[in-house]
């Protein structure tokens, strides 16, 4: 009995570790794997190539069998960590795992220097940086961030380093390279032209010059000037001028001075009033002309009282006395043929009962080429044939001083007529005596000055000199 009681027991407990071994054998978890690395980096904007994950059980890949979700928070457009999540069932129990996603800046900064990126400096100067910025793909503009750094070579050459660095750790490194020297030359700049021509007889004036180093600034008292010109011997004269900066660099530049006799020049200036006489300006130029020894020709107005004692100083002191009208009223002179021929003809009998100068020389109001008269359509071209037909020349202007219009100081009045100069032709310059023109009378003596020093003689115009005239645009 006690036997069969025991063999009873023995099966039961068989019975028992078979099942409790189905069970552990069914309940036993399967093993995740991670396909590639648990954690993986990627760069910014980068593309994610998921691997996947492998589920084993018992040795059997059962990978394919399973329905697995995968979810991720991954934005590559921003630096940080991220997760991709797996989750799969198996034998009615949930399983999961994740792997982690770096995302990551690796791409260095933009550094730019401005140019040039190697400078030569002068020894006296101080280095000013040129400037620079940086730009980076993720944190912007981090110019704010560049450390400089200055790094001898040598006595004559150092380096400027810039060094930038990201908020990833990225940087950025860029040299300028400074070399310290001089090997330019200092520039003379001469006033005045180089190659002048001066009358006989006339006094040699320097007309001056400046001298610019590009390190040293303005050196000019360090000219030095050999030469000399001999006015009363006609011929050519070598003037030198000679300059050395601080590091031993000269120049040397030359202006030729050629003294010419008066009666074989053919550059001549004919000096011309309109509108006079005044009764304070035209004595004024009177003076200078005096004064300078130079004729000049008046084209006067209509006048009277003190007026007329001034029309007598201007023939007894050999200038030209000209007609230009007894009226300067475009519509009543331009009306017709008639009404201009009286306009010039009364001034022309009142000059002769005054002075017992016939004249024969006038000028248009507003000039042969006015269009002021185009009211009366073909009168210029009328007039211009009919005074000559009346013994008259007539005569405009190659060169405006400026002072009828907008130019209303002595240095822009100056500045317009030698300008305007040139050689070889007759220069007939339109100036204005009238009391208002002030700066005219300035400019004058510095005029005369610049014609006689440049190889120019002043003549008056006279019945026999060659016209000078515009196009008729009437």
């Amino acid at each position: 009995m006690k036997k069969k009681i025991l063999i009873i027991i023995a099966t039961i407990l068989m019975a028992l570790t078979t099942v409790g071994g189905i069970i552990f054998y069914l309940f036993i978890p399967p093993k995740i794997q991670l396909n590639g690395n648990k954690t993986i980096t990627i760069a910014l904007e980068g593309k994610y190539q998921d691997e996947g994950i492998k589920v084993i059980w018992h040795n059997t890949n059962i990978t394919k069998k399973l329905k697995i979700k995968t979810t991720n928070n991954i934005d590559n457009t921003k630096i940080g960590n991220y997760y991709i999540e797996y989750k799969f069932k198996y034998n009615n129990q949930n399983y999961q795992i994740k792997r982690k996603i770096k995302v990551i800046d690796n791409i260095k900064p933009e550094l730019t220097l401005t140019e040039p990126i190697d400078i030569i400096m002068c020894p006296n100067g101080n280095y000013q940086t040129l400037g620079y910025t940086a730009i980076d793909n993720y944190d912007k503009d981090i110019t704010n961030k560049v450390e400089i750094t200055k790094e001898e070579i040598d006595s004559s050459h150092y380096k400027i380093i810039y060094n930038v660095k990201d908020n990833s750790g990225n940087t950025t490194t860029k040299t300028r390279n400074i070399t310290i020297e001089d090997k330019e030359k200092p520039i003379i700049k001469l006033t005045g032209k180089t190659n002048r021509n001066l009358l006989k007889g006339y006094k040699y004036k320097e007309a001056g010059y400046q001298a610019f180093d590009n390190c040293d600034g303005d050196i000019s008292n360090k000219v030095t000037i050999t030469g000399q010109v001999d006015t009363n011997t006609v011929g050519t004269y070598t003037i030198t001028y000679k300059v050395k900066d601080s590091y031993g660099n000269e120049v040397v530049t030359y202006r030729k001075v050629n003294v010419i006799n008066p009666d074989t020049s053919k550059n001549v200036i004919y000096l011309t009033f309109d509108d006079g006489p005044s009764t304070n300006i035209t004595p004024q130029i009177l003076d200078i002309l005096k004064e300078e020894n130079v004729q000049a020709t008046f084209f006067i107005v209509d006048f009277g009282g003190t007026k007329t004692d001034i029309v007598k100083r201007i023939v007894n002191e050999g200038h030209s006395i000209a007609i230009h009208g007894k009226s300067h009223v475009y519509k009543e002179i331009y009306k017709s043929v008639d009404d201009y021929m009286y306009n010039i003809d009364y001034m022309n009998e009142k000059i002769k009962k005054l002075t017992g100068v016939d004249t024969r020389i006038t000028r248009f109001p507003g000039g042969s080429s006015n269009t002021v008269s185009r009211f009366n359509p073909g009168i210029m071209t009328k007039l211009t044939k009919e005074v000559i037909n009346h013994g008259y020349v007539y005569f405009d202007w190659n060169i405006s001083s400026g002072d009828a219009g907008g130019t209303k100081n002595a240095i822009g009045i100056y500045n317009n007529v030698v300008n305007g100069l040139q050689y070889n032709r007759a220069n007939v310059v339109l100036m204005h005596d009238l009391n208002s023109k002030t700066y005219t009378k300035d400019a004058l003596k510095n005029i005369i000055t610049y014609g006689k020093e440049n190889g120019y003689i002043f003549k008056k115009i006279t019945d026999n000199t060659p016209m000078v005239t515009m196009k008729v645009n009437n």
